[in-house]
């Protein structure tokens, strides 16, 4: 049974993060759209645990500079399938010289 999204756990200081979380649970079971960008995703690569935003920034942005856009961008596939990290965030952050977020939601009847 799916449950309402959990606050997150509290943590200290600053949380790294270098890898993508899990994608949200996805209404097609073929997934060819997902797997035409990642051949190898399969089911276990998907959790009800799936709500989260990914930040990129440019490496040479200064903490409290300011000044640079944001960029969000919301993902396709027809509320069936599909995943934030699609996008390849972090060349376009520092290619574009912009703050790139991406990030997974709900999809279809999940």
């Amino acid at each position: 049974m799916l449950q309402k999204p959990l606050p997150p756990l509290p943590w200290n200081g600053v949380k790294e993060v270098t890898s993508l979380r899990k994608a949200c649970l996805q209404t097609s079971w073929e997934l060819s759209y997902v797997r035409s960008h990642f051949p190898d995703f399969t089911r276990e690569d998907m959790d009800e645990d799936c709500l989260y935003l990914n930040i990129y920034v440019p490496v040479h942005t200064v903490s409290g500079e300011g000044g640079l856009p944001v960029l969000v961008h919301v993902h396709g596939g027809s509320n069936e399938e599909a995943m934030g990290g699609m996008l390849h965030a972090d060349v376009l952050a520092a290619l574009g010289d912009i703050i790139v977020i991406t990030f997974n939601y709900r999809l279809g009847a999940f």
